[in-house]
């Protein structure tokens, strides 16, 4: 009887999560695929596209499109994988007309240069030095400045604007030049962070009692004083963002994020504010 119940539910996940039976899953892949491909292309994309998967939720109707991005760099390839929301309500051609398809493959073939990569090497050894019993590394990403906090106080809207157009128009320089990747795999990354077009996400898990977690002022204060300890000398200019889940000891699921901005000048700490 247990046994049937397990299956049972199991079933019932798969069906709530998921409702798209494998000939449903090929018809979209092979009618979306020829669009991918040739918006990619038009795009000065040299590589290959391929759509992997196709999935939609019962709960929510919502629909997306997987597929992979690979392209020979200096004698490696590199594969880059990424998903968009579609609705198969329309044709393809119809869908995808404003899509810009290309946005997680542009934003990701930046982290991919080697440099790059030995800066976040450098970053996560760093970072990992504030690592205790109850507070975990889990991530080193780099990502585009989304959003200006109300307490940053210096760096204003219209700067990041003019900064993201100084970076798309070096991708198209890049990609008349036949660079890699769409033109992005050359974007000067460190000029950017500089600039605070991009920033780099740190994120820790941090368990807590639940007296930590209703009076955060003394946790708080000792994670900042620990990170104002470490030497900076080896990371770019620029914003990183430090966050951390507060979780329960007795339980995985954290939801609250802190989030500690970190404005790195010359090797050194000049300033941090909080953007929770």
């Amino acid at each position: 009887m247990f046994g049937k119940l397990l299956s049972l539910l199991g079933f019932v996940v798969a069906l709530t999560g998921c409702g798209v039976s494998q000939a449903e899953k090929e018809r979209v892949v092979t009618e979306y695929s020829p669009i991918i491909i040739k918006k990619f292309q038009t795009l000065g994309y040299q590589g290959k596209i391929t759509v992997d998967d196709y999935t939609k939720m019962i709960e929510t109707g919502s629909e997306r499109l997987y597929f992979t991005y690979s392209e020979e760099v200096d004698g490696k390839v590199i594969s880059l994988k990424d998903s968009i929301s579609i609705a198969t309500y329309k044709s393809p051609e119809e869908d995808l007309a404003d899509a810009e398809v290309d946005m997680g493959i542009r934003e990701e073939a930046m982290w991919q240069q080697p440099a790059v990569k030995a800066q976040a090497a450098q970053i996560k050894q760093l970072f990992s030095e504030l690592e205790t019993e109850d507070l975990k590394l889990i991530s080193v990403t780099g990502q585009s400045v989304q959003t200006i906090s109300d307490s940053d106080g210096e760096l204003i809207r219209e700067d990041v604007v003019r900064g993201r157009n100084e970076l798309s128009q070096d991708a198209s320089n890049n990609r008349e030049a036949g660079l890699s990747i769409g033109g992005y795999y050359h974007i000067d990354v460190s000029k950017y962070l500089k600039n605070h077009v991009l920033e780099i996400r740190i994120d820790f898990d941090w368990r807590m009692s639940e007296e930590e977690q209703d009076d955060l002022s003394g946790p708080r204060l000792d994670f900042s004083d620990r990170i104002k300890s470490l030497d900076f000398t080896c990371l770019w200019d620029g914003y990183y963002k430090v966050g951390f889940d507060r979780v329960s000891r007795s339980s995985r699921s954290g939801d609250i994020q802190d989030m500690i901005v970190l404005d790195i000048r010359g090797g050194k700490l000049v300033r941090s504010f909080s953007v929770l």
